[in-house]
């Protein structure tokens, strides 16, 4: 299916976006406005797991940011939730360091997302992360 036929695709979705870079922030909810995803932001972990409570995302885009031991208790905490742990996290990283260390099994991520990312690398891994 190419690209051009799946816009609309993600009309019935939400996702969550938390990232510090506001430049990206703005790209990746262009993205998922383009692809028809309503997106909803947090600043914070306590703001994250409260939104989630009450918005009910049906994907999280997380960059981990400066302070990875709250990150990954946020995470943990979200996948113990009934309410919130079949919300899958999409890990925004450009740290191959946190990769290799296998960081990714302790918070409870879905899949990972290396930037630079391109829009149809993320699109599919939405994609993915939907069904």
């Amino acid at each position: 299916m190419k690209a051009r036929e799946r816009i609309g695709r993600f009309c019935d979705k939400k996702v969550m976006i938390i990232e510090e870079c506001r430049e990206l922030r703005e790209i990746i909810s262009s993205i998922c406005s383009h692809w028809g995803a309503s997106t909803i932001g947090a600043r914070s972990s306590r703001e994250l797991v409260f939104k989630a409570l009450t918005e009910k995302p049906d994907l999280i885009i997380f960059h981990p940011g400066s302070e990875r031991n709250s990150t990954h208790y946020t995470c943990k905490l979200l996948k113990s939730l009934k309410e919130t742990r079949h919300i899958p996290i999409l890990l925004s990283t450009g740290d191959c360091q946190t990769l290799k260390t296998k960081d990714l099994d302790l918070p409870g991520y879905d899949d990972y997302i290396l930037k630079p990312f391109g829009t149809e690398e993320l699109v599919m891994k939405m994609e993915r992360l939907f069904r």
